[in-house]
C-alpha cells in the first residue's frame, strides 16, 4: 500500500516500473512501486485531480483538473509545460490521440475538446452531450468513445401530470439506490417510525398534561415554580445533544449506569444481531431494551411545550364566569378543574395534536439518524444526500397528505371538546 496523498486518490497511470497516483490534495506522485517511496511530486497545478491519461510513447502526462484546465508535464524532467484553458467547468476525463500529437478533455460543461499539445490550442469542440462528460476512451484504430450524464429535457407540465397521474394509481416509482419499490420501503419504515413516535406521544401528554393542569390549579405555589424551571431546562437542550449524552452515560461501557449500576443500554437499531434467533419472550424484551433511549430522547422536549400550552389554557378558562359559579355552588376543586375547566382548555392541545399526524410517519430525522433507526426520518435523510428524487417525492407527497388531514382532524375534536364552535 502506497501511503502519502491526505485525500482521496481520483486517477491511476502506469508509466513503466513507476506508479502515478493524482488525487483530490491538488497533488500528483510518482511511485516506485519496488521501494514504495515517492520519486517525484507535482503540485504546480495547483488543483485537485480527476484524471490522468498518458501519451503513447509516454513522453507527456495529462491531467485533468477542478479549475477547469488540463495539466500537461513532460515526463522526463516532470516539469509543467503548459495548461490548457477553455473549459468552463471541472475536467473530467483526459486522453491521447494514437499519435500523441492532441490530448482530448472531457468536462462538466457538457463538452469534449481537443487540444494540439505542443501549441495548446484548442482545434476542434465535440458538443451534443446533454449533461456532464466523465469519462473517455480512444481505440487502437482511433475512434473517440465519451461518457457523460445524458439529461431528457422533459416539459414541466408534462412531467407533473405523468407524475400525478401515477400518483393516483399509487405508483410511486422505484428507487433509484436499489431499484425497489418505494411503496415497498414505505411499508418497511413507516411502522418502525409509528412505534417510536406514538409512544414518545402517549408519554407526553400523560405526563405533561397533569403537570400542566396541576400547575395552574396552584398557581406561583412550589410546584409550579419547579416543574416550570425543570421543564424549561430540559426544553432548552437540543435532542441530538441530548441523545449523544444518553449514548455517553448509559450505553457506554464507561458510563454512569454501567460505574454505578453495572448495566448498559443498547442504542444501535432496534434489535441485537442475531436476534431473531431468540425465543419469542426473550426477542421482545431485546426491543424494549433498544427502545428505551431513542424514546426517552424523543420525548423529553415536548414535555415544557405540552405542559405550558395546558396551563395557560388552564389559566384562562379558571378565569371564566362558569368556573366561578361552580365553585361558589360548593363543588369539590377537582370536580371543578377535572369537570368543568379541562375541556374547555384544550382547545390549544387539540390544535397541536392536528400536527401529530404527520409527525408520526414522517419520524424524527435526528433521533433515528444517531440511534440507526431505519424508520421514515432516516430513510427520508438517506434518500436527500442520495439524491433518491422518487423516495423524496413520496415521503414529501405523504407528509403534506398528512398534514391537511391533520388540520381536517383538528376541527372535528373542536366540535367535539366544545360544542359551542359547532353551534357557530
Amino acid at each position: 500500500e502506497l501511503k502519502r496523498h491526505f485525500m482521496e486518490v481520483t486517477s491511476l497511470a502506469f508509466l513503466g516500473d513507476q506508479l502515478i497516483s493524482g488525487s483530490r490534495d491538488r497533488t500528483i506522485l510518482v511511485w516506485d512501486i519496488d521501494g514504495g517511496e515517492v520519486l517525484q511530486e507535482l503540485s504546480e497545478h495547483r488543483s485537485a485531480v480527476r484524471s490522468l491519461a498518458l501519451s503513447p510513447d509516454g513522453s507527456r502526462l495529462a491531467a485533468g483538473l477542478d479549475n477547469n484546465r488540463t495539466a500537461i508535464y513532460d515526463t522526463e524532467n516532470w516539469k509543467l509545460l503548459r495548461e490548457l484553458s477553455g473549459h468552463t467547468a471541472r475536467v473530467r476525463g483526459v486522453a491521447f490521440d494514437n499519435a500523441g500529437s492532441h490530448v482530448i478533455s472531457a468536462s462538466d460543461d457538457k463538452s469534449v475538446r481537443v487540444w494540439n499539445v505542443e501549441s495548446g490550442e484548442c482545434v476542434q469542440v465535440l458538443s451534443g452531450h446533454t449533461g456532464a462528460v466523465n469519462a473517455l476512451a480512444v481505440s487502437p484504430g482511433g475512434i473517440l468513445a465519451s461518457g457523460a450524464l445524458e439529461i431528457t429535457e422533459v416539459p414541466i407540465v408534462s412531467a407533473y401530470v405523468t407524475w400525478l397521474s401515477k400518483l393516483v394509481r399509487l405508483d410511486l416509482g422505484r428507487s433509484f439506490k436499489d431499484g425497489r419499490p418505494v411503496k415497498d420501503r414505505l411499508a418497511e419504515a413507516i411502522p418502525i417510525s409509528l412505534q417510536l413516535q406514538l409512544t414518545s406521544i402517549f408519554i407526553t401528554y400523560l405526563i405533561a398534561i397533569p403537570i400542566g393542569v396541576f400547575g395552574a390549579a396552584r398557581r406561583g405555589k412550589l410546584f409550579d415554580q419547579l416543574s416550570s424551571f425543570g421543564l424549561f431546562l430540559l426544553y432548552s437542550m437540543p435532542s441530538f445533544w441530548v441523545a449523544t449524552m444518553l449514548i455517553l452515560l448509559c450505553g457506554s461501557p464507561n458510563g454512569f449506569t454501567a460505574r454505578n449500576f453495572g448495566f448498559t443500554l443498547p442504542f444501535v437499531n432496534l434489535h441485537s444481531e442475531n436476534s431473531e434467533q431468540l425465543p419469542y419472550l426473550a426477542y421482545q424484551g431485546d426491543f424494549y431494551l433498544h427502545f428505551i433511549l431513542p424514546l426517552v430522547a424523543s420525548a423529553y422536549a415536548s414535555f415544557a411545550f405540552m405542559s405550558r400550552l395546558v396551563r395557560t389554557g388552564m389559566l384562562e378558562v379558571l378565569r371564566q364566569d362558569y368556573v366561578r359559579n361552580a365553585r361558589a355552588k360548593g363543588l369539590p376543586p377537582s370536580r371543578v378543574v377535572g369537570h368543568h375547566a379541562l375541556r374547555n382548555s384544550l382547545i390549544p392541545v387539540v390544535t397541536v395534536f392536528g400536527n401529530i399526524l404527520p409527525t408520526l410517519i414522517g419520524g424524527s430525522v435526528i433521533i433515528e439518524n444517531i440511534f440507526s433507526i431505519p424508520g421514515m426520518g432516516q430513510l427520508a435523510f438517506d434518500a436527500i444526500l442520495q439524491r433518491d428524487y422518487p423516495v423524496v417525492m413520496a415521503v414529501t407527497t405523504l407528509v403534506a397528505v398528512l398534514t391537511m388531514l391533520g388540520i381536517l382532524l383538528s376541527d372535528i375534536l373542536y366540535c367535539i371538546v366544545d360544542p359551542r364552535i359547532q353551534l357557530q
